[in-house]
């Protein structure tokens, strides 16, 4: 009831509301035989974070914020494919749709925040000659994260995405949503599963050439199995604490090498002077080669 009432007032007026409205008393995680709700009550608690990531996101756009819900979309979304063939196959895609589309709104205000961010700290300490051009290209950079944020500003709060998200409660509190009559009981075979996805992701680390095209849908894997694994490890009870280091780790430093090149991509494609140009490249080169000698290490400890 508490949540059908936070559906209203989304549709109505959010600037009333503040976080306590989004926390509701909750019952620790159902674990073992249980497992519709095991996964019911797991969903739910996985959506009001994403609430409160958005209602911050809100009063802020701050770039934590905006990351926040991205996540929170982001896991939701890759756990309910997980377990897509236990779920109402209408009420699976209108989740998925939504839940998307999210991440569509924030990827070009997280874009250039990260773009600002990274090419901030490319361009500490530069030489004093290069020092106005590279203030010049930063206050570029402020600019465009500017625009970014004030187009998602309009976006957030216009109709459609206070019917997305009144939508996306409905669907996760719908008593169709995992009315399956395929569900078994126990996490066995999801155990399983992951084990073998797993050792085939670290099958796919390990050879011995990866091309750079590679690299960032083997990033998306891992991360769509670590969010996998942090929602089975909470409702199995079953300690995957290595395998969830390993997944952050990889998670991490594929980031940083996809981020590599993208700020390379963005930079070819802007006029950029060329003594600011040569600077950039270099200490690109330079942490490209960082980021590439801790990625083999991890895939020498794989094997």
């Amino acid at each position: 009831m508490q949540l059908s009432r936070l559906a209203n007032h989304l549709n109505r007026d959010t600037s009333r509301l503040d976080e306590s409205h989004f926390i509701c008393m909750t019952n620790s995680l159902t674990t073992g035989g249980d497992k519709p709700r095991a996964r019911r009550q797991w969903l739910q608690q996985q959506h009001r974070a994403l609430q409160i990531a958005w209602l911050r996101m809100e009063k802020s756009q701050g770039m934590t914020a905006i990351h926040a819900v991205r996540v929170a979309a982001r896991r939701l979304r890759t756990v309910l494919k997980t377990w897509r063939k236990d779920i109402h196959p209408l009420r699976y895609a209108q989740l998925r749709f939504e839940l998307r589309d999210i991440g569509r709104l924030l990827a070009p205000t997280r874009e250039a925040d990260v773009r600002r961010r990274l090419i901030a700290k490319l361009l500490r300490a530069v030489p004093a000659e290069l020092a106005q051009t590279a203030n010049q290209l930063l206050i570029q950079l402020d600019q465009a994260r500017a625009a970014e944020r004030h187009t998602l500003r309009t976006e957030m709060h216009s109709e459609r995405w206070h019917t997305a998200l009144t939508h996306i409660q409905a669907c996760i509190n719908s008593d169709q949503l995992l009315a399956v009559p395929r569900i078994t009981a126990g996490f066995a075979v999801e155990l399983r599963q992951f084990d073998k996805d797993l050792h085939q992701l670290r099958k796919t680390c390990t050879k011995k050439r990866i091309r750079t095209s590679q690299l960032h849908t083997l990033r998306i894997r891992g991360k769509n199995k670590r969010y996998a694994a942090e929602a089975l490890s909470e409702l199995s009870g079953k300690d995957l604490t290595s395998s969830l280091k390993f997944l952050r780790r990889l998670q991490d430093l594929l980031g940083d090498l996809h981020d590599n090149l993208q700020i390379r991509e963005w930079c070819k494609g802007n006029r950029i002077d060329p003594s600011l140009m040569a600077l950039l490249e270099a200490r690109l080169d330079q942490w490209q080669e960082s980021q590439t000698t801790k990625f083999n290490e991890l895939r020498t400890r794989v094997c």
